[in-house]
């Protein structure tokens, strides 16, 4: 209900006016207050603000929190709604001058933050231009931490779909009211890839697969854009829905929405003129990106087969790609854009490293609390004193080495997937027994965990992976797939196709010590013994299935004449297979199914 208290009209405006802004977020309190066990996100930064006040490096500082409801140039001009009225940024800004000991002011900004502070540079220099101020001249430093320039393809999954938006998996925000509220945010609008993201980044934020006989659920959009988002118009045509698509029913969040042309006209002439942005040469300009954490760099839509009252069919779903590019939401080419042209110094922070030298003993580092590590910190400190920035740990001016490799693993309901490292640390979803009260855990250093249409998507380091375990929550199929991808980003997958599972069924993925290839251990029966040692396989087999539908059904309550009847019918089958009196080649898992 908190949420939906946020929600916009159609024109952006908030539809309870009653919404004010209070202060920046020093740490989480939800959904109590958190006290030690919280996470910091800009409480270290506060506090090294205030810290340089006191010791006399500097006059003053301030925060300026704003409504992230809001359009970035509304907040400019207008400024954003407190509790005592409304608070001004450019008078924000003109009072630390009045404070400075030379007159001047550095400006840090953090994630979208940064678009904000782009744009209010950007006013500032037409208001010189025009006469009405030489405030622009005041500003000597920008520094720029995290910011989505150029847009992040995360939010297109976001605001089309409502993924990766959820609050304590869906206990405080789920993936309907963030999509509903998504949709006629203007501020959201602006973190969508702009016309220069197509341009620079060779990866499209979005592609399409058909199956060989068309599915009618993705087909139209192949025929329209074909295998990938190609250009800035196909692009924009694809948001708008120009494959024909209609705007799905609330709740039905594996279809895209189409997006408000209005809106996105909007955050199109915001960053026609922010991503022209050239700052003047007495600015220096500092982009700061994270780096060494799965970030998703792209999605595809592809018919997904399920079984339904009456066979089986094909829905729209969704599969994410990850780069390592990034800090978890942010990938690394947008927030170091303007350094592409040659308008900024740019470092990375090494969010991996970081991760595992502080790991257990503080939380991860990611986009969200990229100011908590004190290597930034002190980069920023130095900067704002001009004092030499060099030796930095964890922070260079160079792109770190990527020297280990990843797991990326994806599986699809019935079951659950859940990691578990050396230590028993766990990565994944805790479910409570006596409640619909779910949350995410990622335990394991530099993992991340993230519910994705229809699948479930877990990424590690491969020398955090000892032991993967599976539970299914109820009587299907599952497909499980394990990517592993090199430094140089070579991969191999395996995959265990098909699998049959009951809520009793239990499986855990180990790697073999000698072929170091995975392997599945299939429990039926949830007895704690193994009952199946499988081998990856690419395509379905169905002796594999039959055998394990014939363990399944026998360990089922029911009369033994049916138990017999369904062996008899199955071995028979079997027997049919390996005789070669039924093609094992041509069988195809949808029709072998339905027809079983």
């Amino acid at each position: 209900s908190d949420v939906e208290a946020l929600y916009l009209n159609v024109d952006g405006a908030s539809k309870n006016s009653g919404i004010y802004t209070s202060d920046i977020i020093k740490e989480t309190n939800t959904p109590v207050s958190a006290g030690f066990a919280g996470q910091n996100i800009y409480k270290s930064f506060s506090n090294k603000m205030d810290s340089l006040v006191s010791d006399g490096q500097i006059t003053e500082w301030k925060p300026f929190a704003y409504d992230w409801r809001q359009s970035v140039e509304d907040i400019v001009t207008n400024g954003t709604f407190y509790e005592t009225g409304e608070v001004s940024l450019i008078n924000t800004l003109q009072s630390l001058v009045g404070s400075s000991k030379n007159g001047k002011v550095t400006i840090v900004a953090h994630s979208n933050g940064g678009l904000i502070a782009k744009t209010l540079l950007k006013k500032l220099q037409n208001d010189k231009i025009a006469g009405v101020n030489n405030l622009i001249d005041s500003v000597d430093v920008l520094i720029l931490v995290a910011v989505p320039e150029i847009g992040t393809p995360k939010a297109v999954a976001g605001i089309l779909h409502g993924y990766g938006q959820e609050m304590l998996h869906g206990w405080l925000l789920d993936e309907t009211r963030a999509r509903e509220l998504g949709r006629n945010m203007i501020s959201a609008f602006g973190l969508l890839p702009s016309r220069e993201y197509l341009n620079r980044v060779s990866a499209s934020p979005v592609t399409f697969v058909d199956s060989a006989i068309p599915s009618n659920v993705s087909t139209k959009m192949v025929q329209a854009f074909g295998s990938a988002i190609s250009s800035y118009d196909e692009y924009k045509s694809f948001l708008f829905g120009g494959e024909g698509r209609t705007n799905p029913k609330v709740g039905q969040t594996n279809l895209p929405i189409n997006l408000s042309t209005s809106l996105f006209n909007q955050a199109e002439n915001l960053h026609n003129g922010i991503d022209a942005f050239i700052p003047a040469e007495s600015l220096r300009v500092i982009e700061v990106a994270g780096w060494g954490l799965d970030t998703l760099a792209s999605f595809e839509y592809y018919p997904k087969l399920c079984s339904t009252s009456i066979g089986f069919g094909m829905v729209l779903d969704q599969r994410p790609r990850f780069i390592i590019d990034g800090d978890g939401t942010v990938v690394v080419p947008s927030a170091q854009y303007m350094s592409l042209s040659g308008n900024a110094e740019k470092y990375w922070v090494d969010l991996e490293k970081i991760n595992d030298d502080k790991f257990p003993l503080a939380p991860g580092v990611k986009h969200a609390n990229i100011l908590e590590p004190t290597s930034v910190l002190e980069f920023i400190s130095n900067i704002i004193q001009e004092v030499s920035v060099t030796n930095l740990q964890y922070l260079s001016d160079t792109i770190p080495v990527d020297s280990k490799n990843r797991f990326r693993l994806s599986i699809h309901s019935p079951v659950t997937l859940d990691a578990y490292d050396i230590e028993g640390n766990h990565t994944g979803k805790v479910c409570s027994p006596d409640s619909e009260f779910c949350y995410i855990e990622e335990n394991i250093v530099n993992s991340s965990y993230l519910e994705f249409g229809e699948g479930k998507y877990l990424n590690l380091p491969e020398d955090q992976m000892v032991k993967i375990k599976l539970q299914g929550t109820d009587i299907g199929t599952f497909t499980y797939e394990s990517e592993k991808v090199s430094p140089g980003g070579s991969s191999a997958v395996s995959t265990f196709v098909d699998i049959p599972v009951t809520t009793q069924t239990q499986a855990e993925i180990v790697l073999n010590q000698t072929t170091q290839n995975p392997e599945l251990k299939l429990d039926v029966t949830g007895d704690g013994v193994t009952d199946f040692t499988l081998l990856p396989s690419a395509t379905f087999d169905p002796v594999v299935y039959l055998m394990i539908m014939k363990a399944t059904i026998n360990s089922l309550d029911l009369p033994l004449a049916k138990k017999t009847a369904f062996n008899k019918r199955v071995d028979n089958i079997i027997k049919s297979i390996q005789k070669g009196k039924i093609d094992k080649a041509k069988l195809r898992a949808d029709k072998f199914k339905s027809a079983l």
